[in-house]
């Protein structure tokens, strides 16, 4: 099992809650959505050895969900623009054929898999 697997919650979610921390956080363990957070001080011990490490377990995580043909949702809470990790995500939608911007009252952006299932 890979960190990207032991760092997902509620895999059996049809609907992926990304964004900025804490909000995606909130309102993927309020709804039941499928999230990402790394257990422990995961997250800066991979931070600490490179910020390619915590691009690649994300990134991973992108595509085991992206596989799996989820809707992602993002949650900006306070904020008015994506962080970092939550850009790459929105750029690896963006450039997948499989996947269509569309509204949604529940996120500031969402995501629906248009692909075959």
């Amino acid at each position: 099992m890979d960190l990207a697997q032991v760092a997902t919650y509620n895999p059996e979610s049809d609907i992926v809650s990304l964004g900025r921390y804490p909000y995606y956080l909130d309102k993927g363990i309020e709804e039941g959505y499928t999230y990402f957070n790394l257990p422990g001080n995961s997250y800066q011990i991979l931070q600490n050895a490179g910020e390619e490490f915590v691009e690649a377990v994300n990134r991973q995580f992108m595509y085991n969900q992206m596989e799996a043909a989820k809707d992602f949702g993002f949650s900006l809470g306070r904020y008015q623009e994506l962080g970092k990790g939550s850009q790459l995500e929105y750029d690896l939608l963006v450039k997948s054929t499989n996947y269509m911007q569309v509204p949604n009252n529940l996120f500031d952006y969402f995501f629906r898999y248009i692909g075959n299932r």
